[in-house]
């Protein structure tokens, strides 16, 4: 949420967590969706984590990454081996997709995956990256449309771009296909084409063929 460094002055909105987590204009801080905070989704969290993450999984290169509220609420954790060391990549991808499926397979979570990287999302959170930015749309003035930066660090972000293009083209995206009333809200007040900015956000690992 802070990767463009917008302040509550600079009256903007900042989608975050796949659309679970909203700072609107002028706020100090995000608001969550409220099953993100519930101290049973966090203890859930946890449990997957000790019961399925041993040192093999961190030897291999897997990373544990915690998606963390304005207040260190633990909101989400995603498992990613995206840098994993060549010398144990293939290891670390068994591994990864492994721990995968034993999350598709557990009534707690829905799972958001990439290449070499999942979240795991609470059920009551759709899994679309794009639904953030349609619930704020359709809560704009008559007649405001929205410019839409997206910053994005994986496939699933590029997916997420192909839907916000595709909403300003007319046509319903795969994302939404569970959510047409929130489509049909925000079709017409979509950004144009020319006002949906995707920026790259690229690291040291970062492979040529993302950024492009």
């Amino acid at each position: 949420m802070g990767l463009f460094g917008v302040r509550p002055g600079d009256l903007l909105s900042v989608v975050g967590l796949f659309g679970a987590q909203i700072r609107h204009p002028g706020g100090d801080e995000p608001e969550s969706a409220a099953a993100l905070l519930d101290p049973a989704w966090s203890a859930a969290l946890e449990d997957f984590l000790a019961q399925h993450f041993t040192d093999e999984h961190a030897a291999a290169g897997i990373e544990i990454i915690r998606k963390l509220g304005p207040h260190g609420e633990l909101l989400m954790i995603a498992y990613d081996w995206i840098h994993a060391p060549a010398a144990t990549k293939a290891r670390a991808t068994e591994l990864g997709l492994a721990l995968r499926a034993a999350a598709e397979n557990d009534p707690r979570f829905v799972v958001q995956a990439g290449a070499d990287v999942f979240d795991l999302t609470h059920p009551a959170v759709p899994a679309s990256k794009i639904t953030g930015f349609a619930r704020l749309v359709a809560a704009l003035p008559e007649g405001v449309r929205p410019i839409i930066v997206y910053g994005g660090d994986s496939g699933s972000d590029f997916n997420a771009i192909k839907d916000a293009l595709q909403i300003a083209a007319g046509e319903l995206p795969a994302s939404l296909a569970h959510l047409r009333e929130l489509f049909d809200a925000v079709v017409d007040r979509w950004a144009t084409e020319n006002d949906i900015i995707s920026v790259a956000v690229a690291g040291p690992h970062t492979s040529a063929a993302f950024t492009d």
